[in-house]
């Protein structure tokens, strides 16, 4: 799109890169992106730039009638529109009608004092815009740090510190964190040192349920500058010091520029050595059960698990571990010599080969002492019959 509005040397086909710019523009708010911000602004812009200047006020009165979108944007980018193409007149125009519209916040008039002052050059008038807002707006903490940082810059002191009095005694003690600190800021830049230590023991004083006792954090605040702290990354973490985050957030000490060269700093669980936990009531086969759900086995146990049959197809008879070894404790084992042993071994391997011969030369014995049950013992007795009747014939 953007090669869309660049020059074109050719005037007809310069008109047709705006005509099928300006359909497709169209077609978007139309449709889907009717309610998209970024795409109507573009679109106003698009038509500012083409010199309709009607046409891109269209498109931000149209945002003015959806029934729901960041109306306070939307009066900041049409009050920026109206001061390109009418002037800061149209601006005052679209500022009496944000400031009139419930629906908009404490932005508009940040907008409306800065504008007056960069371009008209009048500080009584940003002066009145800003402690008009104060009247609506005064418990904001972004709107008091806006303020306090446009009088700063008017080296107007002394209305600074009593604009720093008013709000600290009228605003909630939980929405004076970032106040307090511009305070102590402002001291450590333009006051002497008795009076920034006054303040700093009036904010250890309003602020002592946070920081709990520790005022090392405040000799932090005196002495850093900008993004340069006093401390190493691992002090402030010793010491608790409260920095924000990109996301606004207040937490230990992070390095906004890459925060994961710290990460040495906490320890961290191995992600990938994690098993995903599953709430279940019954037990599965190759799972393990712990109260409430259970965790996968590691693949080698549960690929055995499923080439053995399931407890459930084993009925017992079970052991009695604990009561089996109470009893093996119990029992008084002779303690027999080597040598007993193995003449011992030795007799018992002679009976039996003894008995085997015995059987094989009587076989009609053998069959009548062979248990009913043993069908191995039968059928080997049968081969032998066999095997003799043969070799006889």
């Amino acid at each position: 799109m953007c090669s869309l509005c660049a020059p074109v040397q050719d005037t007809s086909l310069a008109k047709q890169f705006e005509e099928d710019a300006r359909d497709m523009y169209n077609k978007a708010v139309a449709s889907l992106m009717r309610k998209s911000l970024i795409i109507n602004f573009a679109f106003a812009d698009f038509e500012e730039l083409h010199g309709n200047t009607s046409a891109a006020m269209d498109i931000y009165e149209s945002l003015l009638t959806l029934e729901e979108t960041n109306f306070t944007l939307v009066y900041v980018q049409f009050m920026r529109s109206a001061r390109r193409t009418g002037g800061i007149k149209a601006a005052r125009t679209v500022f009496k009608r944000a400031r009139e519209d419930p629906r908009s916040n404490w932005q508009v008039y940040v907008t409306a004092a800065l504008m007056e002052y960069n371009c008209s050059q009048d500080k009584n008038i940003s002066f009145k815009i800003f402690e008009l807002g104060m009247k609506k707006h005064g418990d904001e903490p972004g709107y008091v740090l806006a303020y306090l940082d446009y009088l700063s810059h008017q080296t107007d002191n002394n209305n600074t510190r009593v604009l720093y009095e008013r709000v600290l005694s009228s605003m909630p003690v939980d929405k004076t964190r970032d106040v307090w600190a511009k305070f102590a800021e402002f001291e450590a830049a333009v006051g002497d040192l008795p009076s920034l230590i006054k303040v700093e023991r009036r904010r250890a004083s309003a602020m002592k349920e946070e920081l709990k006792g520790n005022s090392t954090v405040l000799l932090v605040d005196r002495y850093k500058y900008l993004d340069l702290f006093p401390c190493s990354n691992t002090e402030l973490l010793s010491l608790d010091y409260p920095v924000k985050d990109k996301d606004g957030k207040v937490g230990l000490f992070q390095d906004r520029q890459d925060s994961s060269k710290h990460n040495w700093l906490l320890a961290q669980p191995d992600m990938n050595q994690m098993m995903p936990f599953k709430p279940s009531a019954a037990e599965g086969v190759g799972m393990n059960a712990v109260p409430g759900g259970t965790f996968p086995l590691p693949n080698s146990c549960a690929a055995m698990l499923k080439h053995i049959p399931p407890p459930d197809c084993y009925k017992g008879p079970f052991v009695q571990v604990d009561e089996l070894l109470a009893l093996l404790q119990k029992v008084d084992i002779d303690h027999t010599s080597s040598a007993d042993m193995s003449m011992m071994a030795t007799s018992i391997t002679s009976t039996s080969r003894k008995r085997t011969a015995a059987q094989d030369q009587d076989g009609n014995d053998d069959n009548q002492n062979i248990p009913q049950n043993d069908i191995y013992r039968a059928r080997q007795q049968k081969r032998v019959q066999l095997a003799t009747s043969t070799a006889t014939t």
